[in-house]
């Protein structure tokens, strides 16, 4: 009888375990690849207006010089 107590319970115990495991394997590796690729967009974003207002700061004063 505790034998097969133990059997059921190891039949029902490790697919569960199994299934709830690859299920927050795949949620938690959506979310970092998520997380990751919007933070790199974030970056890309701000490098690109700090380069457009440094590049009409050079213009500025490129031409500044010029009118000297």
């Amino acid at each position: 009888m505790k034998l097969a107590k133990k059997s059921l319970l190891n039949k029902l115990i490790v697919p569960f375990s199994l299934l709830s495991l690859a299920s927050v394997l795949t949620i938690s590796t959506t979310s970092y690849i998520s997380a990751r690729e919007s933070l790199k967009q974030s970056v890309f974003d701000r490098l690109s207006v700090a380069s457009s207002l440094k590049e009409a700061q050079i213009d500025k004063w490129v031409q500044s010089q010029y009118q000297d």
